[in-house]
């Protein structure tokens, strides 16, 4: 600290810098919470201070002290965009985007001329669904890390078409940029095992792992490579080539043993369940997937954005609710899809809501034989997907059903 000191006048920045090697570097969040518990102690007037406990704070899972030092921070920089950017960063994260999208008007109210701040609203919009707005405030994010957030966006609507444009034209501009073109990467896997197409995924997954090689900073290959080969594990695992699953699911338990910031053991568990699930063994995919549930919340940090997107909305987060429809347990399974559309602490996830998941409980429904229900959420389905690829086959099935639905009820 003292040479810190030396290098940083501004002994608060120390204390934050130093929190920040704890947990980046050193992967040891606790030693951030607490050194940035002294730099508070030591200066209780330094806001970005306040910020950067609050943030670590928030990162373990400690909600009411970390509202209360974001607070602290926007009362005392008020003319710092970053602190109300934080407060609203924390009520997307406990689940209150309309809070949220206030506190980030007042981020623009204070910087009216930067979009860096874009990818909040973007993301709360989303978690409201209304996507139209989302969209808009995506197109004005200026950072490379555009590519990602549209072209994810663009997929939750159904417009695969453009969102694929997106994903080229970002892939052909980041093979330089190493973080940019990862995180792109993550964006497409999960857009390709939407689609079922895993013989991509597994191909991005490959050169994935192929570019990893480029990389000169360790944190950067292992990250890399632990979501190539979770990626790679899922979509062998869905396509039935269950051997070839369990050999990345073996790689993957090698790097869990390196300490690391980015949470391995979620991909681990996530892995064991879809590989269980696909064998036909419900009881363990069961009991991988809820341990694999983040407790209380997945990491979400717009930092690293693409990542955060990417783990938050992750192909396997539905395990449970997968394992529940297998078991013929349709109230259950209708239950779990609800609950991982319902922003709140309750749900695990920071996550935008989920077209597929409406259409999946319009499925559960009109299996039960509650066609009311199921009417209604197919046609919430299809108003999300208004602007959807029109070939899509999601969309002829909510269409032909609905319209059945309607026409046995007259």
């Amino acid at each position: 600290l003292e040479e810190l000191i030396a290098r940083y006048p501004d002994e608060a920045k120390a204390y934050s810098y130093l929190a920040n090697v704890y947990s980046w570097g050193i992967y040891d969040l606790q030693k951030a919470i607490a050194t940035s518990a002294r730099g508070v102690e030591a200066h209780p007037r330094s806001g970005p201070l306040h910020g950067t406990y609050g943030g670590w704070l928030l990162d373990a899972g400690r909600f009411e002290e970390a509202r209360r030092d974001f607070e602290t921070y926007a009362e005392l920089s008020p003319r710092d965009p970053k602190s109300h950017d934080r407060l609203g960063n924390y009520y997307l994260v406990v689940g209150d985007p309309e809070t949220a999208l206030g506190h980030f008007a007042r981020t623009f109210e204070v910087e009216p001329t930067s979009n860096f701040f874009r990818p909040g609203p973007a993301l709360a919009y989303g978690m409201l669904g209304r996507f139209d707005q989302a969209l808009r405030e995506a197109e004005q994010f200026p950072g490379m890390m555009r590519w990602a957030l549209q072209a994810f966006l663009l997929s939750r609507v159904g417009r695969y078409r453009d969102a694929e444009e997106i994903i080229l034209e970002g892939t052909e501009a980041s093979e330089s940029y190493l973080y940019i073109y990862y995180g792109i990467q993550m964006i497409a896997c999960l857009i390709e095992t939407e689609r079922g197409r895993f013989d991509r995924m597994v191909d991005i997954s490959n050169h994935v792992l192929e570019m990893t090689l480029r990389s000169p900073e360790r944190e950067l290959r292992e990250s890399m490579a632990q979501a190539a080969h979770a990626n790679a594990g899922v979509a062998l695992a869905r396509s039935g080539n269950l051997e070839a699953a369990r050999r990345h699911l073996k790689t993957l338990k090698t790097l869990l043993l390196q300490p690391h910031w980015w949470p391995l053991d979620w991909s681990v568990r996530a892995l064991e369940g879809e590989i269980a699930l696909a064998a036909g063994d419900l009881d363990a995919a069961e009991t991988h997937f809820k341990v694999a549930e983040p407790k209380p919340k997945m990491l979400f940090h717009r930092g690293a954005l693409a990542g955060a997107i990417a783990l938050n909305h992750d192909r396997c987060r539905d395990g449970l609710a997968r394992v529940a429809k297998a078991r013929g347990d349709l109230d259950g399974a209708i239950e779990i899809y609800r609950r991982l559309n319902t922003p709140g602490l309750d749900n695990p996830w920071t996550s935008v809501l989920e077209p597929r998941y409406v259409l999946e409980v319009a499925r559960l429904l009109d299996q039960k034989g509650d066609h009311a229900a199921a009417r209604e959420e197919y046609a919430r389905f299809l108003e999300l997907w208004r602007g959807a690829d029109p070939d899509l086959p999601e969309l002829a099935e909510a269409r032909t059903r609905l319209a059945q639905l309607e026409s046995s009820e007259e």
